[in-house]
């Protein structure tokens, strides 16, 4: 993001570090550090700042400038584009493919400090006066429909029908059981060998 410089007037611009990682930036540039978890529009100070150079003047820390600051305002947070690392190990059957996010915040330099200095949030611009439209009579609101209320109305209790009588049956008579029939003697077989055992004696 370009800044616009008077002629003749070189920039200020500062190497600071955040995250271990060192960016170099000047004033109205934003930079991407790693994430820091802060809500959109907050200021941030950044008091790790190892180079400031302002034209011919140069200030190099050893190894952080004292009392130098960055001041930035926090404008949107992130992830990078993904970046794929791939394993692969021949004849082994070995391959493993790993993808990853690095997650960002976004940071848009609003002042460098030199030591000593002070920062003074920049006021605000006056809003424009909004043109004067001509003034519209407001119209009476619109009386709000009510819906009659239906009084409920009770049902007639219909009258209880009387119980059916279901009559018992009468009793059956108890019918007299029918003697038991004499028993028949039974039948008894001469066996074959008998007969013979008789014959013999008999002879």
């Amino acid at each position: 993001m370009g800044v616009v410089i008077p002629e003749g007037r070189t920039p200020i611009y500062a190497i600071f570090e955040s995250g271990g990682k060192q960016y170099k930036v000047a004033t109205g540039e934003q930079a991407r550090v790693d994430l820091l978890n802060l809500p959109p529009g907050t200021m941030v100070e950044l008091s790790k700042v190892l180079f400031i150079a302002d034209g011919e003047k140069t200030l190099i820390g050893k190894p952080m400038v004292d009392g130098a600051r960055v001041i930035a305002s926090c404008t949107a947070e992130g992830k990078a584009d993904k970046v794929i690392a791939f394993k692969y190990h021949n004849k082994n059957r070995y391959r493993r493919k790993i993808g990853h996010r690095a997650q960002y915040t976004e940071l848009k330099v609003e002042k460098i400090l030199l030591p000593g200095e002070e920062y003074v949030p920049a006021e605000p611009a006056p809003q424009a006066a909004a043109e004067t439209a001509p003034a519209v009579e407001a119209e009476e609101p619109k009386p709000k429909r009510t819906r009659k209320k239906v009084e409920a109305v009770e049902a007639p209790v219909a009258e209880a029908k009387p119980k059916r009588t279901v009559k018992k049956a009468a009793p059956k008579a108890k019918t007299a059981k029918a003697p038991a029939a004499e028993a028949k003697p039974k039948r008894t077989v001469k066996k074959k060998s008998d007969t013979k055992s008789e014959e013999k004696h008999g002879s």
